[in-house]
């Protein structure tokens, strides 16, 4: 038996893996129609949250493509959702007051997030 992977050659099918799947991986799930329900019911509570969710999973994707991770851990999600974590968690977490500074600091976050995996 060999592991799951999302990786198709199809540039615009594999964005679509990576950014779904990195949102699914979140309650550790790998399916991208998870990650689909999960960013809609994130954007139908609040639209700060869902486009943050949304910022730090393709800031991960995109830091861990940038700095060499392999394609196929990549597109299966794995680098998308702690940084989805961290950079909700900045931004939109309970004690925290959404702002530029905790805008930034959020995209910091995720980005170092993909480097700490």
């Amino acid at each position: 038996m060999t592991s799951a992977t999302f990786s198709t050659g199809n540039p615009a099918l594999d964005f679509f893996y990576t950014l779904f799947n990195g949102i699914s991986e979140v309650p550790l799930f790998s399916s991208p129609i998870t990650g689909i329900l999960i960013v809609a019911g994130v954007f139908l509570a609040s639209r700060k949250a869902g486009g943050m969710m949304v910022l730090s999973g393709l800031i991960g994707a995109g830091i861990a493509i940038l700095a060499g991770a392999d394609y196929n851990l990549v597109t299966f999600g794995l680098f998308g959702y702690n940084s989805i974590l961290t950079g909700m968690a900045f931004y939109s977490g309970p004690f925290v007051k959404a702002n530029k500074a905790t805008f930034f600091i959020s995209i910091f976050g995720a980005a170092i997030t993909a480097f700490t995996w």
